[in-house]
């Protein structure tokens, strides 16, 4: 999953969307930045992102 994850942004970036809105988060966080559109699109498309998937099986049951 974390494959497919990153395998998804790079195609994002490399097209230059932003449809899971990193954007905004960025730009509510560093409030004091000036925000720039043209500049995130820069930024994004250099962004380096992590991912970690933990899972947890709840429930377990057969069908028949």
């Amino acid at each position: 999953m974390e494959k497919e994850m990153r395998e998804l942004v790079a195609l994002l970036q490399k097209k230059g969307v932003d449809p899971m809105g990193f954007g905004e988060h960025y730009r509510s966080q560093n409030r004091s930045a000036h925000f720039e559109k043209e500049k995130w699109r820069e930024m994004y498309k250099q962004a380096k992102f992590r991912f970690h998937v933990k899972t947890q099986i709840i429930r377990l049951s057969i069908t028949d």
